[in-house]
């Protein structure tokens, strides 16, 4: 492979042989970043409580998780969280696009009132754990997570 060089502003320059050893490492598995995604559903008609999600072949660090119900206007919302277990997210209301860093999801049938919101529990060997709650009588219908776990 031909490399360009590239002098970083100490001084210190990156080498053929540097990236030749970083490409080793890399084909190795050394600097991998592993990550998987997967897709669930959640009845948006379900009673609050706990869901283990599996299937990732490994315990998380991080999580991206997009979310949406198919309702035009409440029923979307991306999630983060990170190795802290610390959730962030942002969803829509009738109004307004809001945030909230004790969510990591939030869907709504209609906002504060009937809906269906996610945390964060725990990342488990092979997925994660995420303690719902539903709000209000909300109608049948089912929510679709796209969860990008990440090592």
């Amino acid at each position: 492979m031909a490399y360009v060089q590239h002098e970083w502003v100490s001084g210190e320059t990156i080498t053929e042989a540097l990236l030749d050893h970083l490409e080793t490492q890399y084909d190795e598995g050394v600097a991998r970043i592993n990550n998987k995604l997967l897709s669930h559903t959640r009845a948006m008609d379900a009673a609050s409580g706990s869901v283990a999600y599996t299937g990732y072949g490994f315990q998380p660090k991080g999580l991206i998780v997009l979310a949406q119900t198919g309702n035009a206007v409440l029923g979307c919302s991306f999630g983060l969280a990170d190795v802290n277990v610390l959730d962030l997210t942002m969803y829509f209301t009738e109004t307004n696009i809001k945030y909230m860093t004790t969510k990591l999801v939030s869907l709504w049938e209609t906002y504060a009132s009937k809906g269906q919101e996610a945390v964060l529990d725990s990342y488990d060997a092979d997925g994660f754990t995420l303690t719902w709650t539903r709000t209000g009588a909300t109608a049948a219908g089912t929510a679709t997570l796209y969860v990008l776990a990440i090592r």
